[in-house]
């Protein structure tokens, strides 16, 4: 294989492991254009409530938002180096504001056109999460029933709600939990859902 055919490979690898994310993800280059968006991203620009990606980039619908989201990206085009910023932004929907994260990307030497200069992560509270139930049953040796249950909690639903999606009671759902606690090293249930997180992005 040759060295642009190995680049390639691997940033279709990449580019795999952003698709995967349940936070929208895109990649911007030097002049601010979408180089990439996850398919979550895409799925956000089709819901038409306050996002929109076009030729010249990402475009928020309230005036002051865009703008400040433009000063967030300008800043991570010139100060390399930069943790990052974010912000929040208005939803015409009146749902939960969008929270929006800018980062530069590393600076690295490369001649391609699509090298991307700053990744933007956005994430809002009725994202879509269908989250690997079996993924979670493998790492953490889980109980279908269990894993379940963690993907629901993982996905942002709390213990009650869990348990009436999945037509179980409460205390049911707190012993699940208790065996989940055991079987993650977890204590809290905030705990237990940044651990489960976590390993979704890497499985």
């Amino acid at each position: 294989m040759s060295f642009d055919r190995h680049v390639l490979a691997v940033i279709e690898t990449l580019y795999d492991f952003l698709d995967r994310s349940p936070a929208c993800v895109l990649l911007l280059d030097e002049h601010r254009r979408v180089i990439f968006a996850n398919q979550q991203a895409g799925d956000l620009d089709q819901r038409n409530d306050g996002i929109s990606l076009a030729a010249g980039g990402i475009l928020l619908t309230r005036k002051q938002d865009n703008a400040r989201l433009g000063g967030l990206i300008a800043r991570a085009l010139t100060i390399d180096g930069s943790r990052g910023t974010a912000m929040r932004a208005f939803r015409p929907s009146a749902k939960r504001p969008y929270c929006i994260f800018v980062a530069p990307v590393a600076r690295r030497s490369s001649a391609s056109s699509l090298r991307p200069a700053v990744c933007v992560v956005i994430t809002y509270a009725d994202i879509r999460r269908d989250l690997p139930v079996d993924s979670l049953r493998g790492v953490f040796d889980l109980t279908e029933a269990e894993g379940r249950l963690a993907a629901l909690l993982a996905s942002g639903e709390d213990l009650k709600t869990a348990a009436r999606e999945l037509s179980i009671t409460y205390g049911t759902a707190r012993a699940r939990l208790a065996e989940i606690f055991l079987k993650t090293e977890t204590r809290r249930q905030s705990e237990l859902v940044n651990l489960l997180l976590t390993t979704l992005a890497i499985v």
